[in-house]
């Protein structure tokens, strides 16, 4: 059975056919190649010039949370979490405190408290000293809690529990200054992963 590949099999091998068998080869070999490597080049370069993430830095002191906001004339926000097993907690992390348009307004607006309550890990006596008493102080009956406080450190709002909002309503609901005009819409319908989804 011929299927029209044996005359160029046989064809007399000379310096001229070998170098085009070469030619077409390399040719061959950087398609190949470049079909690989689009995708990674493409998304690597989207990653190299999107924006980088803000960080935010949380203090577990009551003390400097104040002596910043007074400082700088911002707002303290007080989060009363358990980070080591409370889920409703996580999923506030996940679907508000970690997202890019909470950042942007904190590190401007809040001076950031976490007053964490661990099960797995042990804190320093006097941090878990100053969480149980400003657990009292302020009535936090469940996890999470925020609590907006002026530079003075008198309440302005408190949200007990995470309702699963995305992080725009879920900001304006806390803080009555935040500006949810200027949001992203991207930003604005976030829906919150379920845990282990």
């Amino acid at each position: 059975m011929n299927l029209g590949l044996a005359p160029a099999l046989s064809m007399p091998s000379t310096p001229q056919t070998r170098s085009s068998r070469r030619k077409v080869w390399l040719v061959l070999a950087v398609v190949f190649v470049a079909i690989l490597a689009a995708p990674a080049g493409w998304y690597g370069w989207k990653r190299l010039h999107r924006a980088p993430p803000v960080q935010l830095i949380w203090t577990m002191s009551y003390a400097e949370g104040l002596k910043q906001a007074k400082a700088e004339n911002k707002k303290v926000l007080l989060y009363f979490t358990g980070s080591d097993w409370c889920a409703n907690c996580v999923l506030l992390d996940e679907g508000v405190l970690r997202r890019p348009a909470f950042a942007r307004y904190a590190k401007d607006h809040y001076a950031l408290v976490m007053l964490d309550f661990p099960i797995k890990k042990q804190l320093p006596d006097d941090i878990a000293a100053q969480n149980d008493a400003l657990r009292m102080k302020y009535e936090v009956s469940g996890l999470p809690t925020l609590i907006l406080l002026d530079p003075q450190g008198n309440e302005l709002n408190k949200m007990v529990g995470y309702d699963k909002s995305p992080v725009g309503d879920f900001m304006t609901k806390l803080d009555a200054d935040y500006p949810m005009g200027t949001m992203p819409a991207s930003e604005k319908k976030v829906a919150v992963p379920e845990p282990g989804g």
